[in-house]
């Protein structure tokens, strides 16, 4: 099967690591995979198109539809991938009259518009990361439950190895993007937690949240302060290549998404917070929340009341020094995290959902089953006869093929 993953990337998310990982899985597979998006930032074993994906303006975008269909004649392409909106209304054009199929995965709450009620633009199926982003899109677009399959984020997790050392919330690592709600979030951590968490001498703090020329002013300024003051202890490192190897070691991540993924596969202590909001941290008794809500980053509503830094601040120091889940536990989440996320599991599903929307695009009109409850050889002695004898039957057969 060919494969062209559609992306529109101005800058690092969780799409992107997304496909970096379901791409390997689908080469070693002996799958031909393409990859379209407007920049990359990670290493994706797979021939790279760069095209504005992500302009509104009607003649880039046209231009890039042409480009798609030329990618897809010449390299014959089975299924287009869609990441994003912006790719969805990409490839719902280059698709028409083809034998192409799409699928989208929604890697969030989709932005409320009238035109996507009116027009489901996002292919033969739709893959939602979590329940939270499914039940959102039925809510909201009247997207049909049966082009919706829930099928959580790709995790390869021999990569990232169990650290079982004591977890005790001294070293930390708040881990996100500049961007939107999770760049509002970091910013007040910044003016509101850090402050605090800093006083303990023991403490110390990385910023892995992009680069700090995209926040406000008052938030380079706050942070500028603190690193004045604690310059041993804070840093800010922006993006890292290669996160996943070091983020065992770490006592707590605060993060949402793949991010608090990764941390608990290595054993870290998670406090999960995303762009819908806080969970706390990421235990037994929380973990079908944490599933629900890809790990604070969704909602079935929009984010609605203050957001509160103070109580995410209070509540790491309350658990400062002493190892906040066990273990055991820790364990216990790796588990729960194979069960759920391994790219072992997953990459099937997604192999399947392929073919049935190649299936759905090239067949569109239902097929009909019959059932038959019993074919013996003769007729029974059964006072509803709910049964066609063999001869019957092949004379059923016959017909149907004489009828195509």
């Amino acid at each position: 099967m060919t494969i062209l993953h559609l992306l529109s990337q101005l800058e690092l998310t969780g799409a992107e690591v997304y496909v970096q990982t379901l791409a390997q899985a689908q080469l070693d597979a002996g799958h031909k995979v393409l990859i379209v998006s407007d920049r990359l930032h990670v290493d994706i074993p797979a021939p790279w198109v760069s095209l504005a994906v992500s302009s509104s303006d009607s003649g880039t975008r046209r231009h890039v539809v042409g480009s798609v269909r030329d990618l897809m004649d010449q390299h014959q392409v089975d299924v287009i991938h869609c990441h994003s909106r912006a790719a969805a209304r990409i490839a719902d054009i280059a698709i028409k009259k083809t034998a192409v199929a799409q699928v989208t995965t929604l890697h969030g709450r989709q932005h409320y518009s009238l035109s996507k009620r009116l027009k489901n633009r996002y292919g033969q199926y739709q893959i939602a990361i979590c329940e939270n982003v499914s039940l959102a899109c039925q809510k909201e677009f009247k997207m049909s439950p049966w082009n919706i399959r829930i099928i959580r984020n790709p995790l390869n997790l021999e990569h990232l190895e169990f650290d079982p050392s004591p977890r005790q919330l001294k070293k930390i690592a708040i881990i996100g993007r500049s961007s939107g709600p999770k760049g509002e979030r970091i910013g007040e951590l910044i003016l509101q937690a850090l402050p605090e968490w800093l006083k303990n001498p023991e403490m110390t703090v990385d910023l892995i949240c992009g680069e700090i020329e995209k926040y406000p002013t008052s938030i380079q300024e706050a942070f500028h302060n603190l690193e004045k003051k604690y310059s041993d202890r804070i840093q800010w490192k922006g993006h890292l290549k290669g996160l996943s190897a070091i983020m065992k070691n770490y006592d707590l991540v605060i993060g949402s998404g793949r991010v608090a993924m990764e941390a608990i596969a290595c054993g870290v202590n998670v406090w999960a917070l995303g762009e819908y909001g806080s969970i706390g941290f990421v235990a037994k008794n929380n973990w079908l929340e944490a599933l629900a809500s890809n790990f604070g980053d969704i909602g079935i509503e929009a984010m609605t009341g203050p957001w509160s830094a103070q109580k995410v601040s209070a509540s790491v120091l309350d658990f400062l020094g002493r190892e906040v889940i066990s273990v055991n536990e820790r364990k216990e989440l790796r588990a729960r995290l194979e069960h759920d996320f391994s790219l072992t599991n997953i990459h099937p599903q997604i192999l399947q959902t392929y073919r049935a929307a190649l299936f759905k695009k090239n067949h569109p009109q239902p097929v009909p089953i019959l059932m038959y409850h019993k074919i013996p050889d003769q007729d029974l002695q059964s006072v509803h006869k709910i049964y066609v004898n063999k001869t019957n039957f092949e004379k059923h057969l016959k017909f149907f093929k004489f009828r195509g």
